[in-house]
C-alpha cells in the first residue's frame, strides 16, 4: 500500500479518475521513460486535470 508521504502528487481528471504519482514512479518516468519531463511536474498535473493554458 502506498503511504501518504510517498505520493508526489495527486489530481482528479475531468473524467473523475484520481491519479496518484509516487516519488519513486516519477523518478522512473524522468530517468528511464521520459527524461524530457524532468522538472515538469506542474505541467503534468495541469494537463491531467484538464487545464488549458491560453497561448
Amino acid at each position: 500500500m502506498t503511504k501518504e508521504k510517498d505520493i508526489l502528487f495527486e489530481v482528479m481528471t475531468p473524467l473523475g479518475f484520481r491519479v496518484r504519482v509516487t516519488k519513486d514512479y516519477w523518478e522512473l518516468i524522468v530517468t528511464v521513460k521520459h527524461p524530457i519531463m524532468a522538472g515538469r511536474e506542474e505541467d503534468v498535473k495541469m494537463t491531467m486535470c484538464g487545464f488549458k493554458a491560453d497561448k
